[in-house]
């Protein structure tokens, strides 16, 4: 042990001088900061820490080579910066200083600590302001005609001052305007590519959060923002590309920003007893970041913190009331060492009513389902993370992480429902369920099939535990990972209902229970993964690496579900249905509910072994392409012990599963390394899934009386086929942009659930079965393009379309099991056309439509849902602001003509900024029109639901809030 670690330290020492000698390329781009464009001829020094000079460059326009076929043609590029080149032997601490005439001198700080990994150092793209004159000049010459995007080689830069956005909108709304991005599903697409990773100043500090980034960064502090691909830290540690890119966007603060307390304050009041309170506090440095945001209200929403006043995020449903607090903290001060850490802490209170109509397609009559459901409920919710990285060598890297989550939840609620077959004269359609249930209660006969009253309490807690830990060799031109995960979950559940069911065509069948669970789960989940990348190929024209890897899962863990039956206690009385009430440990082991209690283990072990392949090449003429590919073995053993009534069953299941993936990507222009002008990719993806192993056990499930279930120890395990077809190219000069993506996905043996109603009893019998039936296929194409020289107006539209189709097993027959082929066609267009003529204007529209086909057996229907969106932003005279958004919801085709309805929602604010913009006062109101009526349709081939739920109702709130921005220390020199 002596003897390796006297070699380990011989051999730093040896290796430091190497190090500090070799040559590293420092190299950067400037431009203008308000026309985007090169400054060329700036003058760029590099100083030690005793002030000499130790090189300098000047800053030239980039010349670029545009070949076709046999011609060759030279044009000068001046938005992708003037750039400079320094090259150093020595690693210290530097300082580089940029000068050009008529400019503010700009000044960065390099540290020897970030010089010591790599052998290049990028400066990032540098944007010089004018000096305090000539800036005053230049503004009122570029005011209406500020460059809001530009390609700077494969990256893009928005300009941030050139987008309208009010001192009260987050980074989201900003992101919104910018020209070839789009959210779909909550997630970015620039250019119909998904944004990977969002960070800042070129750190992530949002640590994967892309959400948190949108919602917590004010948008009037943001510069630029760059959108590129880039290497992930694997890269890093060798200096090689180890085909770890990521798609970030990159978000640059205004540098008298930077090292600057920002402090936010709301409180508004209004109508029909609505208050909101709101704070944030964040300081974000070339080091670290911290943010703090508390809120209180009553809006049905957890808002987003710099959207003070606005309604973002608001739960459709019910009344809430939500309190809420989260610390995030983030330091990274050299390249050695970065500690991330956030804890969120909420709770909330809910008041939810609402009623369902279902009408299930069955054959030969249709069996309609409604149901009225009073909740009162609140919950508790604590998420706390802390992550440690370590790189005490170049080509090392070690982490470890801790997540807790604690979640507790109280309900207490109330459920009443009726059944029946439809019929011709259906008495019921326009009556409500309490009504129902007074009239049929006092019938001696009725064509109800039964009544249900369904009064609970319930209190569920989950505690989570998440311990992570990474280590990563970089030996050479390779790399060892070793990652390790350990899980544990604990949940507990105590809850007592009465279930109150009462048959109308067989009133011997009615029955009373009261009930009583407790509940008590544990399960460790033990992940442990081990890979190693061989860079076979590191030439200029093709690059290749290969991993083989090794992965062992284990899942362990223990269920105690006992069920009691209170109602058969001795000497039980109708009057103790108190939900409340729950006896001693004595008196409930003579009332154990054994025909529904269970305890179960779980044993669940994973070897998994499998090859990837990445490789990047140059074809003819200059064109290049990816390769990836990946195939996986897993050995599966599961083992599931089920015990009840008494009764052990062992239910174990063997499998070896093949799993594998193919990409193949072709850039089609020449000279596009990255495919970020055009880009035409192939994805296929082969993935096995084991059926749940309860669904395996040869028992019936009656604990509800109304969905009886019944497991099948013959299914079989699914495999799911999904290829994708993609393309896109990106105009760069006209800014216009085309993205086309086609997608087939079929799955064998599909677990889908075979039912049968009874006819007299309502019940519904369901069993999961294998079919072979899942289809479907769908294509998308997204165009964007601006419609003036300016850019003022913007224009992007796509088409969605695609075929489904699954067998269906829902009868009201014990016949033979027949299936029915459902199957759903559905085409949806959109537009969107934003139009903004300056800084004191924005607007936008939004169309959108979605037309669906759903046919099955004998039941054939079309529909279609259209939706518009209006929003204005307009800068007032005397220094207010008006904004305002209407959103329509209509729908048309139903078949009941009741259902063809439209719904428009109206909120407006008015807005004014004192104080040089640190004090704001608005007034906004939600659903001026009073037309957002709770109610929605869903129609579907199993069957068509409207529900309506209690909601938010139309009110007037005042809002006044107050901004402090705190610096030390002026951050221009």
């Amino acid at each position: 042990m002596k003897k390796i670690l006297i070699f380990t330290i011989v051999f730093i020492i040896i290796s430091l001088p190497s190090y500090s000698q070799k040559n590293i390329l420092i190299f950067g781009d400037i431009s203008n900061c308000f026309t985007m464009e090169g400054v060329a001829n700036a003058n760029v020094e590099l100083l030690d820490a005793n002030g000499n000079v130790v090189v300098s460059d000047s800053s030239k326009l980039i010349v670029r080579k545009d070949v076709y076929e046999n011609s060759e043609s030279y044009s000068i590029d001046k938005y992708s910066g003037a750039i400079f080149k320094l090259s150093i032997k020595e690693i210290q601490d530097y300082k580089l200083i940029i000068n050009a005439l008529g400019y503010l001198p700009y000044v960065q700080h390099i540290k020897a600590d970030e010089l010591r990994s790599i052998k290049n150092f990028d400066a990032g793209s540098i944007y010089l302001h004018p000096e305090p004159k000539q800036q005053i000049l230049d503004e009122v010459v570029v005011t209406a005609t500020k460059v809001k995007m530009v390609y700077k080689g494969d990256t893009i830069v928005y300009n941030a001052d050139a987008f309208n956005v009010s001192q009260s909108e987050s980074l989201r709304k900003l992101i919104e305007q910018m020209p070839g991005t789009e959210f779909i599903d909550g997630r970015i697409y620039v250019n119909g590519k998904y944004v990977d990773n969002l960070l800042l100043n070129g750190k992530n500090f949002f640590n994967g959060n892309i959400a948190a980034a949108l919602d917590n960064l004010p948008a009037y502090i943001v510069d630029k923002v760059k959108v590129y691909e880039r290497s992930s830290e694997l890269s890093e540690l060798t200096g090689k590309d180890m085909h770890d890119n990521e798609y970030v966007m990159d978000v640059k603060l205004k540098r008298e920003y930077v090292g600057t307390w920002l402090f936010q304050a709301d409180a508004g009041g209004g109508t029909n007893e609505r208050y909101a309170l709101l704070s944030y506090i964040m300081r974000v440095d070339d080091r670290q970041m911290f943010t703090f945001h508390s809120d209180i209200n009553n809006l049905n929403m957890k808002r987003k913190q710099t959207e003070i006043g606005r309604i973002v995020d608001r739960v459709s449903s019910g009344d809430r009331k939500y309190k809420s607090a989260s610390i995030n903290y983030y330091i990274e001060p050299n390249k050695a060492f970065r500690f991330r850490s956030n804890i969120d802490v909420s709770h909330t209170d809910d008041e939810m009513e609402s009623w369902k109509n279902a009408e299930k397609f069955l054959t030969p009559n249709n069996l309609i389902q409604r149901s009225v459901n009073r909740i009162n409920g609140e919950e508790t919710f604590i998420n706390a993370f802390g992550a440690v990285t370590l790189r005490p060598l170049r080509h090392q890297r070690y982490e470890i992480s801790y997540n807790f989550k604690y979640d507790d939840i109280k309900t207490f609620g109330n459920n009443k429902s009726v059944s029946y077959f439809q019929h011709e004269n259906d008495e019921w359609y326009n009556m409500s369920v309490d009504s129902i249930f007074d009239i049929e209660s006092r019938k001696e006969e009725s064509k109800l099939l039964y009544t249900l009253m369904n009064p609970l309490k319930e209190d569920e807690c989950a505690i989570n535990h998440n311990i992570g830990a990474l280590a990563t060799y970089a030996i050479d031109d390779n790399v060892i990972n070793i990652k390790a995960n350990l899980i544990y979950d604990i949940e507990k559940n105590n809850g007592t209902e009465i279930y109150a069911l009462s048959y109308k065509q067989d009133k011997t069948q009615s029955e009373k229970q009261h009930r009583y669970n407790s509940c008590r789960d544990r399960m460790t989940n033990l992940d442990v993964n081990a890979e190693y990348i061989f860079k076979y190929l590191d030439t200029e024209s093709n690059n290749g690496q290969i991993t083989p890897y090794l992965q062992y899962k284990r899942i362990e863990g223990k269920e105690s579900h006992p069920e009691y039956r209170l109602d058969r206690i001795e000497n039980w009385l109708e009057g103790m249905n108190d939900l409340d009430f729950i006896p001693s440990h004595e008196v409930l082991a003579q009332c154990i509910d054994n025909e529904n209690s269970y305890y179960s283990w779980i044993t669940n072990n994973i070897l998994s072994f499998g090859l990837k392949l990445s490789h990047k090449g140059k074809a003819r003429n200059n064109r290049y392409y990816k390769i990836a590919l990946m195939a996986e073995g897993a050995y599966n053993s599961h083992s599931l012990d089920y015990e009840k009534m008494e009764y052990m069953n062992n239910v174990k299941k063997d499998n070896f599963l093949f799993s594998s993936h193919t990409s193949l990507e072709y850039y089609p222009c020449q000279n596009d390394k990255s495919g970020s002008t055009s880009k035409w990719v192939l994805d296929y993806n082969g993935t096995p899934t084991m059926p749940e192993m309860t669904w395996l056990l040869p028992l019936n499930n009656t604990r509800d009386p109304l969905n009886l279930f019944i497991g099948n120890p013959e299914l079989k395990n699914e495999y799911t086929h999904n290829i994708e077809l993609r393309y896109n190219y990106n105009w760069k000069k006209s800014k216009r942009s085309i993205t086309w993506n086609a997608n087939w996905l079929h799955t064998d043996n599909d677990i889908v659930n075979y039912s049968i109603y009874d006819k007299t009893m309502g019940k519904r019998i369901y069993k999961p079965v294998n079919t072979s039936k899942t289809h479907s296929v769908s294509s998308q194409i997204l165009f964007s393009t601006p419609l003036d020289k300016d850019r003022n107006i913007y224009l992007a539209t796509s088409v969605r379309g695609g075929y489904s189709q699954y067998a269906g097993f829902a009868t009201s027959e014990e016949t033979n099991m027949q299936y029915e082929m459902i199957r759903n066609k559905f085409i949806a267009p959109k537009i969107t056309l934003r139009y903004t003529p300056n800084s004191n204007l924005r607007t936008s529209l939004s169309w959108s439509t979605r037309y669906n086909d759903i046919s099955s057996g004998g039941y054939d229907d079309d529909y279609y849902k259209t939706d518009i969106a209006a929003e204005i932003t307009w800068k007032m005279p005397y220094g207010f602001e008006l904004s305002s958004n209407i959103n329509v919801e209509d729908y048309r085709g139903y078949y009941a003509k009741e259902l063809n309805k439209t719904y428009p929602v109206w909120d407006a604010s008015l807005s004014r900024h004192f104080l040089k913009n640190r004090l704001s006062v608005k007034i906004e109101a939600h659903d001026i029109l009073a037309r957002e009526k709770g109610i929605k349709t869903v129609i579907d081939s199993d069957g068509r639901y409207d529900t309506w739920n209690n909601h938010l109702q139309r009110y007037v709130m005042l809002h006044i809030g107050y901004r402090i921005n705190w610096s030390e220390k002026s951050k221009i020199k």
